[in-house]
């Protein structure tokens, strides 16, 4: 069964919305040509390769909550301008002095 409900952003979700989402959460999955059923193994694989991005590495930084909302500030792309930075800030011998001490 299929269903197909539209909600537009700053749309509430009707109760009907929401009954069809909690009744649809319990039905199983079943497989088929469209959706096959894959191993763990290959489930692992797609993983890995969807992570895989020519010429970058996804890492995993602290970064103190005052820099995250001021970065936040500029808008819904502000891991995008994180990252350009950070690659800006490598370039900079004396930037980069500073932060290792």
């Amino acid at each position: 069964m299929t269903v197909y409900s539209e909600i537009k952003k700053g749309q509430k979700p009707s109760r009907e919305n929401i009954e069809e989402i909690r009744k649809a959460s319990e039905m199983n999955i079943a497989a088929d040509d469209d959706a096959p059923e894959y191993s763990y193994e290959e489930l692992v694989r797609m993983r890995n390769l969807a992570k895989e991005k020519k010429g970058e590495l996804q890492i995993t930084l602290s970064i103190p909550d005052a820099t995250v909302e001021k970065a936040k500030a500029y808008g819904n792309n502000y891991r995008t301008i994180l990252s350009r930075l950070l690659s800006l800030a490598v370039e900079d011998k004396e930037l980069v002095r500073k932060a290792m001490i």
